[in-house]
């Protein structure tokens, strides 16, 4: 799993029923958030076709509110590139979730690339002999595509995943440095607890990084002015910059992105203990010394590719 897909599993397990009613409401009125989703995706697929060993981004178990069945399964897979087999991969899964769980399975895909158009399905089909056998449908989200300007409004945790997710959306007459701001400004004041703090500050830091100086320097205007400071602490607490006085911008910005770097080492040692339980002492003091993203990253990658911790270690 590429450490992109890795952050948006990390965000579907913090915000999932906040996911759901965002982007399929309908879908959100018929489940009962108030029990317990029961995450299964760390199973390994190694029965795929051709002995490929495949391991699903998110599978949930929920509760439907009433009628037959009581319990589903949610099934999410992110797209960080298109694929062409992708809609068979679906259909794959799909049918040995169905088949090895025996619950009803919704599935459904994220587009971190465009290319879906209007469509809000996406879909496999197979034909034989003239005559088609299998037509495979599943909803999808295509963030590139929509528009930041109109999920901007929400309130609450939903609205602060909303504004994170509008980081990848098309932003029209905004700029991205609002685009950015107004995502870490709901990610410090909607209600959201720490972790989920780093998967969203995570997520606009990936895709809004203003590499362009007069996006940076937008940025460092919109911090400058907050009103009183005070939202402006709420969002730095978070990301350890309690010492950094009102108004200096540049501090904000170094504080911040060493609050980026600890959510890196964060997301990495949760990786680590999800593949293999327990992180060896070495090891974990190794990934809380590094400081660099590039760094965490490489090390990331090698994780999502390690047989065993022990590769891991020297």
């Amino acid at each position: 799993m590429a450490a992109t897909d890795q952050l948006f599993k990390e965000a579907l397990h913090e915000f999932f029923a906040e996911f759901v009613q965002l982007f399929f409401p309908r879908i959100a009125d018929q489940i009962d958030f108030d029990q317990e989703i029961i995450f299964r995706d760390r199973e390994l697929f190694t029965d795929f076709p051709g002995g490929a060993q495949r391991e699903p981004d998110v599978v949930a178990e929920v509760r439907t509110l009433s009628g037959d069945p009581e319990l589903i399964v949610f099934h999410a897979e992110v797209q960080a590139q298109r694929q062409r087999e992708f809609g068979f991969r679906m259909w794959q899964y799909y049918s040995l979730l169905r088949f090895r769980t025996g619950m009803p399975v919704f599935p459904l895909a994220i587009y971190l690339t465009p290319g879906s158009g209007d469509s809000n399905w996406d879909q496999y089909t197979e034909a034989l002999l003239g005559e088609e056998l299998i037509r495979f449908r599943f909803p999808i989200v295509s963030l590139p595509e929509l528009s930041a300007k109109d999920w901007l409004t929400r309130s609450g945790p939903a609205g602060a995943l909303a504004a994170a997710l509008a980081s990848i959306m098309q932003p029209g007459d905004l700029s991205v440095a609002r685009i950015k701001y107004d995502a870490l400004i709901r990610a410090a004041t909607e209600g959201v607890n720490e972790a989920q703090q780093v998967v969203l500050t995570t997520i606009v830091e990936t895709f809004l990084p203003l590499d362009r100086p007069d996006d940076a320097a937008e940025f460092d205007r919109l911090v400058a002015t907050r009103h009183a400071g005070q939202e402006l602490e709420m969002l730095t607490s978070p990301y350890e910059l309690r010492g950094i006085e009102k108004g200096l911008q540049q501090g904000m910005q170094q504080g911040i992105q060493q609050g980026i770097i600890a959510g890196q080492r964060e997301m990495l040692l949760r990786l680590l203990r999800d593949r293999f339980v327990s992180v060896p002492e070495p090891l974990e003091k190794r990934v809380q010394e590094l400081t660099r993203a590039e760094d965490i990253t490489a090390l990331f990658d090698r994780a999502m590719r390690a047989q065993s911790i022990e590769e891991l270690v020297s």
